[in-house]
């Protein structure tokens, strides 16, 4: 009740010694779509690979007069990454301007520009979203990290781009066409397992979710959760006695929101429907003023289902404003405050 499923198996694959098999399942009132992953070793030999996801987005206009240059995608780097730059150019050439490092925002963005590449990075955030600018749509693809462990090419997460330009690869140098129907407008976004050691006869399986919302046009993805994106974090500032709150989000669900107010301990002191509906086909923009307790130290949003239960929390800040530096002459006790608990 509530999902379906379907199992998809591959032929056996004498080359690899692998037979694949996908569990596909689709979730009700939800954009989620998850993937049980599972590689079969049918060889009589040990065999050592790693499970790669990867989707072939468009790269077109919506009018078919080009590339689409707001097709673009966001990841978080590692700021222990292995690689000096934070990622890593598999293809083409190091200094493809498609591939941009934001350093303040610690994310890599990646805007397609028809010139060929691919590049991994050791991301351990577990997520990925590509948006098309056009369209506000974002699509989202989310897996657990594990730290640690070997990944192919030393990536977690990948992206290759059609383009022009020229790569080395099957030991030889490939200039790229510059014709769109021999070279069509392709953005690839791809996710990685770690290397799996299999005996002969023993599976493993990779768990990874799609998900799908809306931004309203060309924005940044700038974080993720099971609920929605963040395209602007959520600010609140106390005005003439009450909260002001402002964001730009996708969710990935329909529903309401809720704003749950914290004290300065971090225990909520109230819980406030605000009146609006969501839907992962429109973004929800809030700049609203809402009446807040006035021990209220903090907030966050969190998304209601159409079953009335809490789906999960989508952002959270901190009261700002004269207000708050009055009611808080000295630093939050949150130094010494009890781990929680997060499950995916």
């Amino acid at each position: 009740r509530g999902e379906t499923a379907i199992r998809l198996t591959s032929g056996k694959d004498q080359r690899s010694g692998i037979q694949f098999s996908r569990v596909v399942r689709l979730f009700e009132g939800s954009t989620r779509v998850s993937f049980d992953a599972t590689m079969k070793n049918i060889d009589n030999k040990p065999r050592r690979w790693g499970i790669w996801a990867h989707t072939q987005l468009d790269g077109g206009k919506a009018d078919g007069s080009g590339h689409n240059p707001l097709m673009q995608a966001w990841c978080p780097l590692n700021p222990q990454s292995k690689f000096p730059t934070g990622y890593d150019v598999i293809f083409g050439e190091k200094n493809n301007p498609s591939f941009q490092p934001d350093a303040a925002r610690g994310l890599m963005h990646v805007q397609y520009q028809y010139q060929v590449g691919k590049i991994g990075l050791d991301s351990p955030a577990g997520w990925v979203a590509t948006v098309d600018g056009e369209s506000g749509a974002v699509f989202v693809q989310r897996f657990v990290f594990e730290p640690g462990k070997a990944y192919p090419d030393g990536s977690s997460v990948e992206f290759w781009l059609n383009g022009v330009g020229q790569i080395h690869a099957y030991n030889r140098d490939m200039v790229m066409s510059t014709n769109p129907a021999e070279n069509p407008y392709v953005f690839e976004s791809e996710v990685l397992s770690p290397f799996a050691q299999l005996k002969p006869g023993q599976s493993y399986t990779w768990c990874y979710d799609w998900y799908a919302a809306n931004i309203g046009g060309d924005f940044p993805v700038v974080d993720c959760s099971e609920t929605g994106v963040v395209a602007e974090p959520l600010s609140a500032e106390w005005t003439s006695g009450q909260a002001r709150l402002k964001g730009r989000f996708g969710v990935f669900a329909p529903g309401t929101v809720r704003a749950e107010f914290s004290d300065a301990r971090g225990c909520r002191v109230q819980a406030l429907d605000l009146p609006l509906k969501v839907s992962p086909l429109q973004p929800l923009v809030l700049d609203t003023a809402v009446a807040a307790p006035t021990k209220a130290a903090s907030v966050k949003l969190v998304l209601i289902g159409a079953n009335g239960k809490a789906a999960g929390d989508l952002a959270k800040a901190d009261l700002r404003g004269p207000e708050a530096a009055a009611r808080w002459p000295c630093p939050r006790f949150h130094s010494r405050a009890a781990p929680r608990l997060c499950a995916r």
